[in-house]
Formats: structure tokens, C-alpha cells, sequence
């Protein structure tokens, strides 16, 4: 096999890694959950949960080995904690929705989001907050640096998914590169990363961090001890207070 064909193969195996996707967790007809259309075709649910004094509209973007069944702490915690609107949307080929998972279908599952509340719900730009969780820091981030936000929020980031095994870049694509995407970022910046973390190591937010030239504001929240997963339980005081004072700061 030659070196183009050693890449095509290395790349089919990267996305088997990279998208371990579970088994659904949730139905089709859960409540509260509606379907966005993809600019590319198809639909993806997502779950909507309004709150009418909600200064802040947050989309979170999960990780890679779960759905949206699993995201119900998190949702139930951004509305009720923090008081905000929360969109959270699944990617294609996880849950109930159709099609294969994707790199650019995330993308396409975050544009579709971003799209519903800004024309479906009306949110203004600058009041949507962007929340990411490891694989899901790829799909806010990139997001962030193609449209207007008021907030990026980064829980336990990579610099690329390549570069979480390679520590370098050996080949000249990846997946998900956060790194080469940074300084597209221009709302306020929070990266929240555990010094304990063996799936992402803490370097990868650190460096991430430090490469984000352009963010209008930043602020890094290191968790000690703390893993790649269940990070708020580790500190939830700090978590929680980190989290409301950069919200409230960027208003």
C-alpha cells in the first residue's frame, strides 16, 4: 500500500476512534425535543429548553461517546443553576438521527442550531453562548470563528483530535482543529480543563489557551485533580462561580 493509500486507510480508522458512538439513548418523541433541518439535507433533534428572564442562551455541543440522553444533567443544570435558555443539539448519526457521524456533519448540526435561534427564536448574536465538551469544544469553536457570539465556553479541549495521540501534527490535514481555528475567535473566552485529564492532556487547554490572540476577553479555569469527565463535581463551588462571572462579565 502506498503513502496515499496508508492516509485514506489511517483516516477511516481515525473516524472509527474519533466517533465511538453509543447506543440511543432517548427516543424520536422525547419531550422537549425538536428537529432542525440541515443545510445539507435531513434533520437532527435537538433539546430546547426557553426560559422567558434568560439573559444568556447557551448551545452545547457534547461529546463524542454520548447523546443527547446523556446531556440531561448538564441542560438541567445551565437552566435551572444558571438561569439561562439552553439549546442542545445531537450530531448526525448519533441518537435518533440519521446519516453517519462526521466531522463536517457536526459543523452542519451547529450551523443548524445556530440558525434556529437566531430566526426560528429570534436570540440576538451577542446573547448566544457557545458551550463545548471535549469533542464538542471542536464543533464550538468553529463555529465561533465563522459567526457572531457573545461567549465561547471550552470544557477539556484539544488542540486537534490527531494531536491528542500524535502531540504533533505528522500529516497535513486533521480533524477538528481547534488550534488552526483560535484566533478566529473574537467574543470572550472560557477554557475549563482538569490537570488530571489522561484522555485530553491539561497542556492541550493551556496551549490552546495562549494561542486564542484575539478573543476580546479570556479566562482559564484549571480544575486540580481533575479528569477528563465530571469536572463540576471535582469543584463546584469554583466551577459554578468561574462559570456565572464570566457569563455575568460578558454581558
Amino acid at each position: 500500500m502506498g503513502c496515499a493509500g496508508a492516509l485514506v486507510v489511517g483516516c477511516l480508522v481515525a473516524d472509527r476512534l474519533i466517533f465511538p458512538v453509543p447506543e440511543a439513548s432517548y427516543p424520536g418523541e422525547m419531550a422537549g425535543l425538536v428537529w432542525l433541518p440541515l443545510r445539507t439535507g435531513g434533520e437532527v433533534p435537538a433539546i430546547w429548553r426557553p426560559r422567558a428572564d434568560a439573559r444568556w442562551t447557551v448551545v452545547y455541543f457534547h461529546g463524542n461517546a454520548m447523546d443527547l440522553g446523556h446531556c440531561n444533567p448538564m441542560v438541567n443544570y445551565l437552566h435551572r443553576s444558571l438561569k439561562c435558555a439552553v439549546l442542545c443539539v445531537e450530531y448526525p448519526g448519533y441518537g435518533p438521527a440519521g446519516g453517519s457521524p462526521s466531522e463536517e456533519g457536526c459543523y452542519a448540526a451547529a450551523d443548524s442550531a445556530y440558525d434556529y435561534l437566531r430566526t426560528v427564536r429570534g436570540v440576538p448574536a451577542e446573547q448566544i453562548a457557545l458551550y463545548g465538551y471535549s469533542l464538542g469544544t471542536g464543533v464550538a469553536a468553529d463555529l465561533a470563528a465563522r459567526v457572531p457570539a457573545g461567549a465561547l465556553i471550552l470544557e477539556a479541549p484539544f488542540l486537534s483530535t490527531f494531536r491528542v495521540v500524535t502531540r504533533v501534527k505528522i500529516v497535513p490535514f486533521d480533524r477538528f482543529d481547534n488550534l488552526s481555528k483560535i484566533d478566529g475567535v473574537r467574543c470572550p473566552l472560557l477554557v475549563i480543563h482538569g490537570t488530571a485529564d489522561k484522555v485530553v492532556p491539561f497542556a492541550h487547554g493551556q496551549a490552546l489557551f495562549a494561542a486564542a490572540k484575539n478573543a476580546r476577553r479570556k479566562q482559564f479555569l484549571a480544575i486540580e485533580g481533575g479528569a477528563h469527565v465530571e469536572l463540576r463535581s471535582r469543584a463546584p463551588e469554583r466551577f459554578d462561580e468561574t462559570l456565572a462571572g464570566f457569563l455575568s462579565a460578558s454581558e
